[in-house]
């Protein structure tokens, strides 16, 4: 066997089966992550503050490992700083997929996808010697400035339930109380039987 076709052939293992099996992996983190607290984040700050906040907080999360447990090939902690980078960054792409499918699963399988990538591929076809793992690799400086600058291309999320047409967002005391949900109002046209807007009403928006 060629070593050309050994190396797409082990390419193809660890993009389905492998990427499969570190599904299993990547669920329990994704589960608490983009499943709960990213929706959460999201109802209450900005896409790019939601990315950040859960980037930081998902970064904080893995310091112990790679602080104390040794998890960082000797970079200590210049490869919790490096980390912590790529996490902020990816959770921008993270972040988008997760609110624009509505889905858990694109997270899982990107995050499995990442991991496995760079440990199972990458790794054992890298040499780290002298200031190789200071650039190459999941504590280099490399990959993280390509998933830093492969983030920036206008990933943004705005909620699509909104009314078309606003009219105004400010009512008086009374109306608040009577209907307390988001305080906003819209207009609607109405035709009337002769096909001509003859009356407009108003509705409000839970």
């Amino acid at each position: 066997m060629s070593r050309p076709f050994g190396v797409g052939l082990y390419f193809l293992v660890v993009a389905t089966t492998g990427v499969i099996q570190n599904c299993a992996t990547t669920l329990g983190e994704e589960i608490g992550w983009r499943g709960f607290l990213v929706p959460e984040l999201a109802k209450r700050f900005s896409f790019t503050a939601t990315a950040i906040l859960s980037g930081v907080i998902w970064a904080l999360w893995h310091v112990p490992i790679i602080v104390f447990a040794g998890y960082n090939v000797g970079t200590g902690w210049y490869g919790l700083a490096v980390v912590s980078a790529n996490m902020i960054s990816l959770c921008f792409v993270l972040t988008w997929l997760r609110l624009k499918s509505g889905s858990l699963w694109t997270g899982v399988i990107l995050h499995a996808s990442n991991n496995h990538f760079i440990q199972q591929f990458f790794d054992p076809m890298t040499a780290y010697t002298g200031r190789a793992k200071y650039i190459l690799g999941e504590f280099g400086i490399g990959f993280t400035l390509v998933v830093a600058v492969r983030r920036w291309p206008n990933l943004s999320w705005t909620p699509t339930n909104r009314p078309t047409q606003l009219v105004n967002k400010t009512i008086t005391e009374k109306s608040r109380s009577a209907f307390p949900c988001n305080n906003m109002i819209f207009a609607r046209p109405e035709l009337g039987t002769s096909g001509t807007r003859n009356r407009t009403k108003i509705y409000f928006h839970f």
